[in-house]
Order: structure tokens, then C-alpha cells, then sequence
């Protein structure tokens, strides 16, 4: 392979060891060496799917192939290519047979007495020999009726059939006799011949065992000789058919002189013992009556007498493994695969071949892309709950909290009692996922803290459009079906402290405005026209509180239209969202429907215990609202005093429509860490409308919370506004009832203990 090249990998068995194998290949060659142990015996190989069976089993049968000081015969079964044969005991049985002929190339040389011998043997498995205990008998009615009937009719029988399907057949064929026949006489002849048939099938059987031992003595054990069987891909077979070649090999080939080697997996057979047995006895009496299943760990000590577990591949190996079989762009991702994936070589295998595929797609679709960030995606895309993938994908700006959450909890720097939740639920984070998320935490480029969010959304673009079978559930083209559970949980809010505050736009916010060269336009024109008055300055003390990090997105408020029935917004498809704009503010929703938003998160989120009884989700304040926005500093934006361009999305940007919540974050973010807090979409306030900005901060939600037609505050500008009415201090209204493209919400939290 060239190593300059990366390559997708095929699924083929290593031709080198370099999982740490060695010590159980070695094991293995010195028990199947030994003369002390010739046979029977029955190695099982017990490995979950891609544990590496295939390749251990193929270093003991090129070493064998390689004994000089004993003749070994060698049969390789790949049981999984025969699964489609009627019969897969037989096919097991001619491959076998076939190994014990002398063969180079084309040409057989096996010596005529031996060949004979395994002809006769092939053949008999075509003769009377039935492994199912089902077969065809002829029955001649003709004789056994005394030449009453014409002709023989051919029945495809069941193991030996009871009285009641005897009784159905001489029916039948009474029909076709006519009035008259000795029906008595036909049962009685015909359990005869199926008692002879069956007798004659546990012969062949014994027959069979018999001659193959006698040639295998003969043959090979007499000339210091052994046959050696490898059952390879049984876990890939139906449950039912690997039963089939078990059975097969402890009945037919359990001779001296044969040794076998199986790789299987202990569920599947578990599996297979069930559907093909059943119960086969009933307990009698009370209070134990009941069915007794077939026990899977005794079947197989029946059939295996030496069981060897797959041994465990330590991270060491499987890193040299993944750096013999490509060359990735940033050797670091190998430690990523290695930790997120385990040690399983057909896992690794897949998630380098997504990696390698997506990085290449990226590359010619001129996607930027990091490697190490990517690995990470790979892992998460590949091993996630599919819960925590659906909601990285609908709102990718979660990969920064999740991150940055975890990375507080390794430096452990923050007190207990001020240590935040997870931005999702904590069951979805595996000590695995906990793991690749902070390896090289420390180098920006593994981070998705400082990632671009054009580069943090198109690795999902890229993973959900190019992998088709993921945990992801599938979506359809032009609308995405809503989940039943909202992405928005308590952990993304963030604590706003409790105290006075001076919110307004004082005489000296207005002086400093004057001055910057990007705005002292409009003010100038503001003062004139006494615009300012609506933003009159004014201390308020308030309590602690939690606002949310990010607008309610489509994704989260969609979960609430489905579940409550309540009327979806204007522009989706009936209760269906555009899939693209899942992580943008959800939009027309009036004051009225942010406030049932808010009521019915409030319950969700008492049921699952991540509220109190006394804790509410509730629109914020407008005094709240500016707070969280600007902080204590008097700021005039939440970035600062400086206007920014780039750190909001307002009419100048040219977009045209909303945007992904945290596409200008962490830039554009309040003190508190609050995203688009500036641009983007107006949010609904619970607080009246008053021109004149006086109404007591105690009446701003506690007394007309809950009604009225009554004009309400919106706060933060739109994509459709101006710089002037992006700032935190700047007041708009409309009617409750009220919807608008640039009409959005976030929510705030009261607890028991703010």
C-alpha cells in the first residue's frame, strides 16, 4: 500500500500481527502440535462481530501449513458462503472430505484407494442420509393395497409423524382409491416404512462416523498425520444454521485424529439453541410447572471441550494496527479512533473509512475541515445515543458547551457548588464520550471551542449527507420530523446574579454614541427627535435568575407543537420544520405562544426531575432581559462599547433571515454568555408595554403574567434592523397576538433558590 495514500480499507483478515495475538498463536500451534493430543477435539474461538477470529485463525493455519515435522491436512470452512444451501451440514461435510484429497494446482493426485474411499463417503450423503429428519419416501400404494390403486404417489414427511397426520395421509389417499380400501392395512404399512426409513437414516449416520474414522486412522493417524478444520464466519450465518454445523461436527466428524477450530459468537448460538428448540419439556405440579429451555452454555460444553475467549486488545496495539493501515492527516486522530471506538479491529476499521471517506469528500467539495475535530465527529456520529447526535445536529453550537462543560469538570477548578450541569442529559455522557471530547484539549485545532461555526455545522452537513446507516434517525428531504422530546434541558441556561442594576440609556450612553464614528449619525438625529425618552435610565435590584443561552430554535419548539397539538408557525410544512433551519429561532410565534412554550417546558421538565415544584420557565423580564444582555458594565452592546459588524446578524449583514443561534458566538456573546442577544430575532418580554419605562419591577410579570391583550416589550433588534436597535438598552412592542418573521423568544428560569 502506499503509504502516502489514504486509502480505504477493505475487510480483510490481517496478513501481519499486529493486534498482540502472538501469545495465543503460539498457544494455540503447541496444543494442535502436540502428539499426546490427537482427537477429537473442539477449539471454540468465542469473539463478539469483528473481534479479529478471522485473523488469529488464519496466523494458526499458515503456521500449520508451514509444519515440517508433522503432515497436517487443513480444511477451511467459511461457513457464511454456504449459508444459502439447503442443506449446510452437507456442504460442511464435502469440504471436509474434499481437504483429504491430494491436490496441486488442478490436478488431484490423491492415491486411488484413498480416493475411492472419499467418493464413497461424498456419495452416501446423497443417498439415504437425511440431516433435518425430513426426506421424500416413496410409498408404492399399489402393493401395499394389493394392486388396488395406480401408480405411486411421493409424501415429504416430518420426523416420524403421529397418528393424527397417519390418519390425514389415508384419507387422502383413500379419495384417490375409491371406496373399498383396507385403510387399516395402509397405516400399518406405511408406519413400517417410515419406521424402516428412520432406522436406515440413524445407520447412515453411524455409517458415515464409522467410515470416516477408519479412513482417517488408515490414511493419516497410522502416518504420524491430522486433519485440521477451521469453522470461520459462523456469526455471520443464520442462528439456526451455525446450530446445523455444530450438530454436524459432533456427530459425523467427532473422530480421533480430527481437530477443529471455531469461531463463533456465544450469543448468536444462545439464539439459535432457542429458535430452533424451544422447550422441549414441561415441568408437572404446581408451583413449578413450566417450560424447560435448552441452556446455551451446556450445549455447547457438549459440543466444545476447549473454550478460548478472544483476548483483549490493549490501545498500544490497536494504534500500531490503525497506523499500518493508513496514513491519516494528523496522527493524533489515531488515539482519537482508538479511545471513542475501543478495540474492536472491524469498528476501527468502519470509523476510518467514514473518516478517510468525509475527508476526502470535504476536500473536493472545498469544505475546510480539521482533522482531529472530524475524528471526534466520526466517533460521536458512530457511537452515540442517537438522542445526543440529533441534538449536536440540530443545534451544532451544543458541541462548544458540551465541550466547555467538559473541560470544567477535568481541571475541576470550579467550586461544587458552582459547578454547572451538561448542556445535555448527563445519562448521554459515556465515560467514552467524556474521553475524546477533552483528549488535546489543549490544542486549538482539537477544539471545537474556537472552531469556526460554518467549519462546526458542515461536519454534520457532511456526516448526515454522505454516511448513509448511522444512529442518526433518518430524515426526509424537505422536512424534518419532529422528535418527542425538546433539546433544550436546564443545563443550558446560565445564572445571572442577583442586585442592582441600571438599565436605560443615561445622558452619557448618549454622549458616548455621539462619538463613534459607525453610529453618531442616527443618535445625533435620536436627541433631536427626544427618541431617547423610551430608554429613560433607571436602577432596578433585582433577584438571581437564569436565562437561556440561545433563542428557542425550530428543533426544541417543534417538540413542543407536536406533543401539545399547539398551532405550528406560518412558514413550515403542517408540524413539520424546514430541515435546514432546524437550529435557527423558531419565528412567527406570538407573545401568547412563547408564553404555552414556556408553561410546557415548565412541566417536561418537572417530570423529569431536572425542576422543582416551585421553579418556573417563564419568559424574562424586560429588566432581566437588558441585564442579562449587557451586564453591570453599562455596555452598549453585549460584545461592548465598539460597534461590530461581524458579531451580530442585523440588516447591514445582507443575510436576509435568521441565522443559526451561535453562528457569531463566542464574539458576539453577552458577559453572561448569553448568544444573539443583538440581531437576529426580536424577543418576546413577559413586562406590559409603557412608553415611559416606569412600570414596578414587581408587576413586570407576578400580576399580568398571564393575559390580556395588553401591548408587550420585544428586545434585541432582528436580521431586519438597524445597528441602532440591536443595542441591549433599545425598546420595541406589539400586540401579544402578534406574529412576525423577526419575532422570536428565549426563556428564562426562576428557582426555588434564586
Amino acid at each position: 500500500m502506499d503509504r502516502h495514500r489514504h486509502t480505504i480499507l477493505s475487510d480483510r483478515e490481517a496478513d501481519s500481527d499486529l493486534l498482540g495475538f502472538g501469545p495465543y498463536i503460539s498457544t494455540l500451534l503447541e496444543i494442535l502440535r502436540d502428539p499426546d493430543t490427537p482427537g477429537p477435539l473442539t477449539i471454540g474461538l468465542f469473539g463478539t462481530w469483528g473481534s479479529g477470529k478471522t485473523s488469529l485463525m488464519r496466523f494458526v493455519q499458515r503456521q500449520l501449513a508451514k509444519d515440517t515435522e508433522r503432515n497436517f491436512r487443513i480444511a477451511w470452512f467459511d461457513a457464511w458462503k454456504y449459508e444459502k444451501e439447503d442443506a449446510l451440514w452437507r456442504a460442511l461435510l464435502l469440504r471436509v472430505t474434499d481437504s483429504l484429497r491430494n491436490r496441486k494446482g488442478d490436478t488431484d493426485e490423491t492415491p486411488a484407494p484413498l480416493r475411492a474411499e472419499i467418493e464413497r463417503l461424498e456419495q452416501s450423503l446423497y443417498r439415504d442420509l437425511e440431516w433435518h429428519e425430513k426426506g421424500e419416501l416413496t410409498v408404492d400404494w399399489s402393493k401395499l393395497l394389493k394392486g388396488t390403486a395406480a401408480g405411486a404417489v411421493r409424501l415429504s414427511l416430518a420426523l416420524v409423524p403421529g397418528l393424527g397426520a397417519l390418519e390425514e395421509i389415508a384419507k387422502t389417499a383413500q379419495g384417490k382409491l375409491g371406496e373399498g380400501g383396507d385403510v387399516q392395512k395402509l397405516l400399518d404399512a406405511f408406519q413400517r416404512k417410515v419406521i424402516d426409513h428412520r432406522q436406515a437414516q440413524l445407520r447412515s449416520i453411524e455409517q458415515f462416523q464409522a467410515e470416516f474414522a477408519r479412513l482417517i486412522e488408515q490414511h493419516f493417524l497410522k502416518k504420524g498425520a491430522r486433519l485440521v478444520v477451521f469453522v470461520d464466519d459462523l456469526d455471520r450465518c443464520l442462528p439456526e444454521k451455525a446450530i446445523e454445523v455444530l450438530e454436524a461436527i459432533k456427530l459425523f466428524l467427532d473422530v480421533e485424529g480430527c481437530t477443529f477450530l471455531l469461531g463463533l459468537d456465544e450469543d448468536m448460538i444462545a439464539c439459535g439453541i432457542k429458535g430452533k428448540y424451544g422447550t422441549l419439556a414441561l415441568r408437572e405440579g404446581e408451583p413449578n410447572e413450566g417450560p424447560v429451555p435448552i441452556d446455551g452454555a451446556a450445549y455447547l460444553e457438549k459440543i466444545i471441550q476447549l473454550p478460548v475467549r478472544m483476548p483483549r486488545i490493549e490501545p498500544d496495539h490497536m494504534e500500531g494496527f490503525i497506523k499500518r493501515l493508513a496514513v491519516l492527516p494528523d496522527e493524533r486522530c489515531e488515539k482519537v479512533f482508538v479511545q471513542g471506538l475501543g478495540t474492536n479491529p472491524r469498528k476501527v476499521k468502519r470509523g476510518l473509512n467514514v473518516f478517510l471517506f468525509i475527508w476526502k469528500l470535504a476536500a473536493q467539495r472545498g469544505i475546510t475541515v480539521t482533522p482531529l475535530r472530524l475524528a471526534k465527529v466520526v466517533v460521536v456520529y458512530l457511537i452515540s445515543h442517537p438522542d445526543l447526535y440529533e441534538s449536536l445536529h440540530k443545534n451544532p453550537a451544543l458541541w462548544r458547551d458540551l465541550e466547555d462543560y467538559l473541560r470544567k469538570k477535568l481541571s475541576e477548578t470550579e467550586r461544587r457548588s458552582e459547578a454547572a450541569a451538561p448542556p445535555v442529559p448527563d445519562r448521554l455522557l459515556t465515560p467514552a464520550l467524556r474521553t475524546i471530547l477533552t483528549l488535546f484539549h489543549e490544542d486549538d485545532a482539537a477544539s471545537f471551542l474556537k472552531a469556526p461555526y460554518d467549519e462546526l455545522s458542515s461536519y454534520f452537513t457532511l456526516t448526515r449527507s454522505a454516511i448513509g446507516a448511522g444512529v442518526a434517525t433518518k430524515l426526509e428531504a424537505t422536512a424534518t420530523p419532529i422528535t418527542h422530546r425538546t433539546t433544550v434541558p436546564v443545563s443550558t441556561f446560565l445564572p445571572v446574579p442577583e442586585g442592582e442594576f441600571k438599565m436605560g440609556t443615561p445622558e452619557e450612553d448618549v454622549a458616548l454614541l455621539l462619538r463613534l464614528p459607525e453610529t453618531r449619525a442616527w443618535p445625533k438625529e435620536w436627541k433631536t427627535k427626544e427618541y431617547f425618552s423610551a430608554e429613560r435610565p433607571r436602577t432596578v435590584t433585582l433577584k438571581a435568575f437564569h436565562i437561556a443561552k440561545y433563542p428557542v430554535i425550530n428543533a426544541d419548539y417543534g417538540a413542543f407543537v407536536l406533543e401539545t397539538k399547539h398551532r405550528s408557525p406560518a412558514h413550515w410544512a403542517g408540524d413539520n420544520y424546514p430541515e435546514d433551519l432546524a437550529s435557527h429561532p423558531a419565528v412567527n410565534v406570538s407573545w401568547h405562544d412563547a408564553v404555552a412554550y414556556c408553561r410546557w417546558l415548565t412541566d417536561k421538565l418537572r417530570e423529569t426531575g431536572q425542576l422543582g415544584k416551585s421553579d418556573a420557565v417563564r419568559l424574562p423580564t424586560e429588566a432581566e432581559w437588558e441585564k442579562a444582555a449587557r451586564g453591570t458594565d453599562r455596555r452598549l452592546w453585549p460584545w461592548g462599547n465598539q460597534w461590530e459588524q461581524d458579531h451580530c446578524n442585523i440588516q447591514e449583514s445582507g443575510i436576509g433571515m435568521t441565522t443559526p443561534v451561535g453562528r457569531y458566538s463566542p464574539a458576539g456573546d453577552s458577559p453572561y454568555g448569553a448568544v444573539d442577544m443583538a440581531g437576529n430575532v426580536w424577543e418576546w418580554c413577559s413586562t406590559r408595554w409603557q412608553e415611559d419605562n416606569r412600570l414596578p419591577i414587581e408587576d413586570e410579570w407576578t400580576r399580568d403574567y398571564l393575559g390580556g391583550d395588553v401591548p408587550r416589550v420585544l428586545r434585541g433588534g432582528s436580521w431586519n434592523c438597524v445597528r441602532g436597535n440591536a443595542r441591549a438598552a433599545f425598546r420595541e412592542w406589539n400586540a401579544p397576538a402578534r406574529t412576525d418573521a423577526q419575532f422570536g423568544f428565549r426563556c428564562c428560569l426562576a428557582t426555588s433558590a434564586s
